[in-house]
C-alpha cells in the first residue's frame, strides 16, 4: 500500500537468503504477473549441465494442464523434468513441447514409482534443490522461490508447502480426513510437540536438498502409491534430516485433478501407516492393547467369582485373557525381529 501510495509502479521482494537476482527474468514475470512478485534467483556459479533448482512433476493423463503448468515451473527453475507415468493421452508431447525434460513410464507405476524415478533422475543430474509440484496445476508455482530460499535459510532437508494457515478453501470431508491423516503420521513418526509436528504431511508440493534426495534413492521401503509421501516422510526423518513449512494456497477447483477417489487414498495411508507402526513401534501398536486386553479380561474373570460364577462372563474374561496374552507375545517377537542385528541383517540382503 506504501508503495502505491508513493507512485512505484511495483514491488519485488526478494526472500531472506535468496542468492542473486536475476533481474532480466525478474522483470519479465513482473510484467506478467502484476504489481506483486518475488524475485527470481539467479543461477551462476553451477557446473555447466547441473541444475541448481530442478523442478520435476510427477504427471498422469495430464495433457490438458501439463504445459502450463511447465510454463510456470520453468520462470524459477534452471530445469524442468516430467515423468510420464504411463499416460494415455498426449502428457509427454505437450511437456517436451512446453521445454520440458520428459521420461516415458512404458506402463503406469503410481505415484510414488513417479517420484523414485524423480530423485533417480535428480540425483544423476546433481540438482542442489528438486522441487516436485503436481501437474493438474493446483499449486503456485510463484511459490518455488520461497521454498528454496526457506531451504538455503534454514538447512532444513525437506521443505513443505503446506495448504494450512493460508486461507485455502479445503472440502470439509476431506478436511477432516486429512486431519486424521496428519494426526496419525505424526504420532507415528514420534512427532507430539507442537514446533517439531508436520502440519501438512500429504503435500505434494516440497523441495529437498541434494542429501535429501541421494537418501531417497537408496531407500528401498518407498511405495508406488499415493501415500508414498508418508513414506518419504519417514525416510528422511529418520535418516535425521529436519523439516520446515511454508504456506502456500492449493486449489480444488482444477479440472485435471486427482485419479484416485479421497476413500481409497484415505484407506490405503491409514493402512500405510499401520504397516509403519508395526515396523517400527509393534509394542505400541499390539502390545499396549494386548495389555489393556489382559487386564479387562482378568478384572472379568475376577469379578466373576465374586458371587456364584457366572459362566458367559468367566468364558469371556478367559478368552480376553487368552488373546492379551497373545498379542503381547506376538508385539515381543515382532520387535525382535524389526530390532535384532541378524534379522535386520538378513532383510537387507
Amino acid at each position: 500500500a506504501a508503495a502505491r501510495a508513493a507512485g512505484y509502479p511495483g514491488i519485488v521482494l526478494q526472500p531472506e537468503g535468496c542468492p542473486r537476482i536475476d533481474y532480466e527474468r525478474t522483470l519479465a514475470a513482473f510484467a506478467e504477473d502484476g504489481f506483486e512478485m518475488y524475485a527470481v534467483p539467479e543461477r551462476a556459479g553451477t557446473t555447466p549441465g547441473t541444475p541448481h533448482v530442478l523442478v520435476a512433476i510427477p504427471a498422469y493423463n495430464a495433457a490438458g494442464s501439463i504445459a502450463t503448468v511447465v510454463s510456470e515451473a520453468a520462470e524459477f527453475a534452471n530445469e524442468v523434468l516430467v515423468v510420464d507415468d504411463g499416460s494415455r493421452d498426449a502428457t509427454a508431447d505437450r511437456a517436451r513441447a512446453a521445454g520440458a525434460t520428459v521420461v516415458v513410464h512404458p506402463r503406469n507405476r503410481g505415484y510414488g514409482g513417479a517420484l523414485k524415478t524423480i530423485f533417480e533422475v535428480a540425483h544423476q543430474k546433481g540438482a542442489a534443490h528438486v522441487v516436485t509440484i503436481d501437474a493438474d496445476g493446483q499449486h503456485d508455482a510463484g511459490d518455488i522461490p520461497r521454498l528454496v530460499a526457506t531451504q538455503d535459510d534454514s538447512g532444513a532437508g525437506v521443505v513443505i508447502a503446506s495448504r494450512y494457515g493460508t486461507g485455502t478453501e479445503m472440502p470439509f470431508v476431506r478436511s477432516i480426513g486429512l486431519g486424521v491423516i496428519n494426526l496419525l503420521t505424526n504420532v507415528s513418526m514420534g512427532r507430539f510437540r507442537s514446533r517439531r509436528r508436520v502440519r501438512d504431511t500429504q503435500s505434494g508440493f516440497r523441495a529437498y536438498t541434494a542429501d535429501a534426495v541421494e537418501t531417497l534413492v537408496e531407500a528401498d521401503d518407498i511405495g508406488d502409491g499415493m501415500w508414498a509421501s508418508t513414506d518419504i516422510l519417514y525416510a528422511t526423518s529418520d535418516a535425521g534430516f529436519e523439516f520446515h513449512e511454508i504456506g502456500t494456497t492449493i486449489r480444488y477447483d482444477v479440472e485435471n485433478g486427482s485419479t484416485e477417489g479421497a476413500a481409497t487414498h484415505g484407506f490405503g495411508l491409514v493402512h500405510n501407516i499401520a504397516g509403519f507402526f508395526q515396523r517400527s513401534h509393534p509394542i505400541l501398536l499390539v502390545g499396549v492393547p494386548g495389555l489393556m486386553t489382559l487386564l479387562i479380561g482378568s478384572l472379568l474373570t475376577a469379578w466373576a467369582f465374586q458371587g456364584t460364577p457366572s459362566t458367559p462372563v468367566v468364558v469371556v474374561g478367559t478368552m480376553a485373557m487368552a488373546l492379551g496374552v497373545v498379542m503381547l507375545t506376538l508385539s515381543v517377537l515382532l520387535h525382535v525381529l524389526n530390532t535384532h542385528p541378524v534379522f535386520r541383517q538378513r532383510s537387507d540382503r
